[in-house]
C-alpha cells in the first residue's frame, strides 16, 4: 500500500483492533497519501504509536470541510493515517 514500514506497522494494528480503511486519498499539501480509517482509534494505538521515532502524532480540529481527526505521519515518505475523534 504504501512504502513506509511504520505507517504498514500502524495499519496492521488498527486493522488487528477491528478497525477499517476507509479510504486512501492523494494530493494533500503535505503529504502524497492519507490512509482514512473509521473509528476512533484507540488509546492503546495512541500509546504504541507514540513510542516510534519514525512517527509524527497530529490532531486537527476540523473545519466546515473536514472532520475532527487525528493520527500519524511519517514524514520521511509523506504518509499519514487520519482517525475521526468522537466530539
Amino acid at each position: 500500500m504504501n512504502q513506509s514500514p511504520a505507517i504498514q506497522r500502524s495499519i496492521d494494528l488498527a486493522l488487528a483492533e477491528g478497525n477499517e480503511v476507509v479510504q486512501t486519498s492523494a494530493g494533500w499539501e503535505k503529504v502524497d497519501e492519507v490512509v482514512h480509517f473509521r473509528r476512533p482509534m484507540t488509546s492503546k494505538f495512541r500509546d504504541a504509536l507514540r513510542g516510534d521515532t519514525a512517527l509524527r502524532y497530529w490532531s486537527s480540529k476540523g473545519s466546515p470541510h473536514n472532520q475532527l481527526s487525528e493520527g500519524f505521519t511519517d514524514g520521511a515518505v509523506r504518509v499519514a493515517l487520519s482517525f475521526p475523534v468522537s466530539p
